[in-house]
């Protein structure tokens, strides 16, 4: 088993760049074979829990025998297709089912990403050309101070630096931001939720109340997974 690790590290020094991993700083990679629910297994023929769900994608455990057959099922029948123009059921049965749990059927829609770096990017672009589209373009965003919302350029430029960020925060941002000190709004969240209990789920209203926090230069949108996922906001 040994020699099977050090083969399998060795050619990943070659070949592989990790995320978020200090190669030859941090501690040595872990090589794993494979994966039983919550359990990892290691060349090493030692078993590891896997705490964070491997950064939480397998949440319902690794090696699920009725998600193989599902996602063997589903290939079968289409495994991909441009969704730029073209649509079919699981896509659709999914959002509605999304939209049913969130209690937004009816007022909101989904927009599919694959991972949550890109959903903060899309949002973000989604409220800017919102307001391009009105023909008043704004670029200034209301941020928790210190919140982490993923690594692409976007994410980065309204998110806190975890070190990795460092080389672009100055050059990147194709926006400016704000930032709220989290503890004002952390916990119960009192400062949010009294907007949303005064007005709501009119976006505007809150967009325009949050103005008063930044009296110098005013705000132009505000995100804040509290506010859309308790005031159901329909407009950023």
């Amino acid at each position: 088993m040994e020699d099977l690790a050090e083969n399998l590290l060795s050619r990943d020094r070659e070949a592989v760049w990790h995320p978020f991993t200090q190669h030859g700083l941090g501690r040595p990679l872990l090589p794993v074979t494979g994966g039983k629910g919550a359990t990892i297994h290691g060349t090493d023929g030692r078993e590891y829990l896997d705490m964070i769900s491997s950064w939480w994608v397998n949440l319902h455990g690794h090696g699920r025998p009725e998600l193989a057959r599902a996602v063997s099922d589903q290939i079968l029948k289409l495994d991909h297709v441009q969704f730029a123009g073209a649509t079919h059921e699981p896509a659709v049965l999914l959002a509605e089912c999304l939209l049913r749990r969130a209690g937004l059927a009816g007022s909101a829609k989904v927009f599919y990403s694959d991972n949550g770096s890109t959903a903060v990017e899309a949002a973000l672009k989604i409220a800017h050309q919102h307001w391009v589209n009105r023909g008043a373009p704004r670029r200034l965003f209301a941020t928790l101070r210190g919140s982490y919302h993923g690594d692409t350029v976007g994410a980065m430029s309204v998110g806190r630096s975890s070190g990795f960020f460092d080389a672009f925060h100055d050059k990147s941002s194709p926006w400016r931001t704000r930032s709220i000190d989290s503890r004002s709004v952390s916990g119960d969240h009192r400062v949010l939720q009294q907007l949303i209990d005064k007005y709501g789920i009119d976006s505007d209203k809150v967009r325009t109340e949050v103005l008063g926090l930044f009296p110098r230069q005013g705000t132009d949108q505000f995100i804040a997974t509290e506010v859309v996922r308790q005031a159901q906001v329909r407009e950023v």
